[in-house]
């Protein structure tokens, strides 16, 4: 089992196709009474309503995506609470604004992540592997396979190499964690 889990944010656990989906779905609804379950319906009948429909639609998913604020991504909640669970601390490097990231975790009630850490936080950004070390250090530990860094991007997968902690890709989906975690326990 890991020491400590870092979690990229953006693509990894926030998903904003999610966002997009949803959004679509809630507003073809209102506008036609319709609700879908695929993107591949869903683009079908959007061609098939009136010009005036979707142009009602197309004003207001603007609005909506600025009240969704984050999606989730499939198996993040479940495999945050996992963690969280068996008492491993969490954090989230991102190269993204951690008072952003820290107000959409809140939003989200997501409050599972012991620290978050952006670039505003004074460190060198991904692939400069100075937060995990400071992190690892914060926790007494040593960087090295018993921490893992979850992340979507090459980018990602450099920083944890850098950093010589295990880097975690999940290009399909974070069913791979859960692989990792199942193989770990035979």
């Amino acid at each position: 089992m890991p020491n400590l889990v870092i979690w990229d944010w953006s693509e990894t656990i926030e998903k904003s196709e999610n966002a997009h989906f949803f959004v679509m779905n809630k507003l073809l609804n209102k506008y036609t009474g319709k609700s879908f379950d695929s993107s591949h319906t869903m683009n079908e009948y959007w061609n098939q309503i009136s010009f005036a429909v979707r142009n009602v639609i197309k004003a207001q998913i603007p609005i909506e995506i600025e009240k969704c604020s984050t999606w989730v991504a499939p198996y993040a909640i479940s495999l945050i609470k996992y963690f969280k669970d068996n008492n491993i601390p969490q954090c989230i490097i991102s190269n993204g604004d951690s008072k952003k990231i820290r107000e959409q975790i809140f939003q989200s009630r997501l409050d599972y992540f012991d620290s978050v850490i952006g670039h505003d936080d004074g460190f060198m950004p991904k692939p400069n592997p100075s937060s995990i070390l400071h992190l690892c250090k914060k926790y007494k530990l040593k960087n090295d396979h018993n921490v893992w860094m979850i992340g979507d991007s090459s980018q990602d997968m450099e920083f944890a190499m850098h950093a010589q902690v295990k880097g975690i890709k999940i290009t399909d989906g974070l069913h791979i964690v859960w692989d990792e975690i199942h193989n770990l326990e035979k």
